[in-house]
């Protein structure tokens, strides 16, 4: 998810930090120690070679010095992926990347869904068609990443999110054009289940934003969601719903009550697969 600058509020925050601000440091992030490093001398952070990709800041149009590295997926092709401390995702494609990647068989679809899922820069996005895509490996450097799961979506630039701080510390040397991985395991995978269809607060209203094809015959699109199990969603502020847990947490089933456009309300079982 992608956050508009109204949403600073629930967090307290007053603006970001834009990366002109860091091209002449170099930035190290340790979520675990919630620590960012800023400094201008490498040698003060231990830094490994192994685990560095290039750091490209300065192509094309990228006139902000947003950070772009250089990924190997499936051991067949080097991209250049943005990283988006913006996002708190894994890793986001665009439909338009998906199509460029089509030709060198780094990917299998393994879903279809429409809808919308996310809060972007222009607020809620349109209802679109997404896919759900599986990579079986990628490489930050020496860092491999497995069964890497992401869903496409329409017209959004692809870029790995803040989901990698937690499989290790991200250093960025706009200095010297090197960006680290450097991984907590040598190898991670990131396969997962899922659930048929992904909530989205509208208003005040928790609702059905996306539905997977495993979910068409049981859910519909725009459904508000009333409770899931014995936790009532009936009325919910969307500051309170980004800082808690998602609703369907540490769960493989559930059973969740559904309103359609015509106040009928039912419930649903739903299974993570």
């Amino acid at each position: 998810m992608r956050f508009l600058p109204a949403l600073y509020k629930c967090w307290n925050v007053e603006g970001v930090i834009g990366s002109n601000l860091l091209r002449n440091s170099i930035v190290r992030i340790i979520s675990t120690k919630h620590l960012i490093i800023l400094t201008d001398q490498p040698d003060k952070l231990s830094l490994d070679k192994k685990y560095s990709t290039a750091l490209i800041t300065n192509e094309g149009n990228n006139v902000q010095s947003n950070p772009v590295l250089k990924v190997n997926l499936k051991n067949k092709v080097n991209v250049t992926i943005a990283f988006d401390t913006g996002d708190n995702g894994f890793l986001r494609l665009s439909d338009d990347y998906m199509s460029q990647l089509s030709k060198f068989g780094v990917y299998e679809t393994i879903g279809k869904g429409y809808g919308a899922s996310q809060i972007g820069g222009g607020g809620l996005q349109a209802d679109a068609a997404k896919f759900r895509l599986k990579i079986p490996f990628l490489n930050i450097g020496s860092a491999r990443f497995e069964n890497v799961i992401t869903e496409t979506n329409r017209g959004t630039a692809p870029a790995f999110g803040t989901k990698l701080l937690e499989y290790g510390d991200v250093t960025l040397d706009f200095v010297n054009g090197k960006f680290y991985c450097d991984p907590y395991n040598e190898k991670v995978d990131l396969n997962e289940k899922f659930w048929p269809f992904e909530p989205i607060v509208t208003g005040q209203k928790l609702v059905v934003g996306l539905i997977w094809d495993n979910g068409v015959n049981m859910i519909k699109p725009g459904e508000q969601i009333i409770a899931v199990n014995d936790e009532i969603f009936s009325n919910v502020d969307l500051c309170d719903m980004l800082n808690r847990k998602p609703i369907l947490a540490d769960k493989n089933s559930a059973i969740i009550t559904l309103k359609d456009s015509n106040a009928v309300e039912r419930k649903v079982k739903i299974i993570k697969e």
